[in-house]
């Protein structure tokens, strides 16, 4: 018979599974591991909750650890049963030699004639029912002892099952005492670590908000860049406008200069050619006019010859 319950020392059900009884082992090595857990019996307690889990988590030795559990439990009933089924018997004893009484009440008394009782018949029969009704009051207060002493007994048992449940609920209080005081420095280090997860919470809002302003401000600078760069390309574009714009006037002056230019060029050839023909026409009226007056001359002379 083991010593004690591992199911109990675990915290789980008889029909739990290998992976409750594994959440359920490492739950309990954590509270209790003794590195962790300062209580004097913390050692004891892990040892204990060490060898509930070799057991339960081997289904061979977990399935021999249940047999001798529920043969240690059916002897525990049997004995029960064993007591409650004695103190039936003992009414049902009782009960019986009653009925026995009360019939040998019945087939104690004289023949009754037929034409009716006679005086002996009715004293005879008189006299045994007053001793036998003295024997069933006699009979009736040893079952009535009987009964009282397995109902005393009961109570007994009672008051001793009783007795050991306050015992455990006083050990169940004295270890939620306990619990509880071993608790306080665990809700002072959560409340510690609530307030660390606080200040981490609030550093990372500040850190988030900072992030949302620099996205907003890297925003604002690519929108400047984009309206710079727009800026720019419009006044490159208004610039090349501009150079295409002046190099047409300057082709267009170079143009009107080289026609005017040809245009004064044809202008003084003509004008040279014109004076060259005047110059011939005045060389050949010069001519002309010697000519004539070589001629006339000649004439006069002979006339005034």
């Amino acid at each position: 018979m083991p010593k004690q319950d591992y199911y109990t020392i675990l915290g789980v059900s008889p029909t739990a599974n290998q992976d409750e009884i594994g959440n359920a082992y490492r739950r309990e090595a954590r509270e209790w591991h003794p590195d962790v857990n300062k209580h004097p019996n913390a050692t004891v307690k892990m040892q204990d909750i060490n060898e509930a889990n070799g057991i339960l988590s081997d289904p061979k030795k977990r399935a021999e650890y249940d047999k001798q559990r529920g043969t240690s439990r059916g002897s525990t009933s049997e004995q029960a049963s064993g007591r409650n089924s004695s103190t039936r018997n003992g009414s049902t004893a009782d009960g019986s030699r009653t009925g026995t009484n009360q019939s040998n009440r019945r087939g104690s008394g004289m023949a009754r004639p037929p034409g009716g009782r006679t005086q002996e018949g009715r004293d005879g029969q008189g006299a045994n029912q007053t001793g036998n009704s003295a024997g069933g009051r006699r009979r009736g207060d040893a079952g009535s002892t009987s009964q009282y002493k397995g109902t005393g007994s009961q109570r007994e048992h009672l008051q001793r099952e009783r007795v050991g449940l306050q015992h455990e609920v006083v050990g169940l209080r004295e270890e939620r005492a306990r619990l509880q005081r071993e608790m306080e420095p665990l809700r002072e280090e959560r409340a510690g670590v609530q307030r660390e997860m606080e200040c981490l919470r609030q550093e990372r809002m500040k850190r988030e908000m900072e992030r949302q302003q620099l996205e907003r401000q890297e925003q604002d600078l690519h929108r400047r860049e984009r309206r710079l760069q727009e800026r720019l390309n419009q006044e490159e574009q208004e610039r090349q406008l501009r150079r295409e714009q002046e190099e047409h006037e300057r082709q267009e002056r170079i143009e009107q200069e080289e026609r005017e230019r040809r245009e004064r060029i044809e202008q003084e050839k003509r004008e040279r050619e014109a004076a060259r023909s005047l110059a011939e026409s005045r060389r050949l009226s010069a001519r002309i006019l010697s000519g004539l007056k070589s001629v006339f001359g000649a004439r006069g002379g002979d006339v005034s010859g």
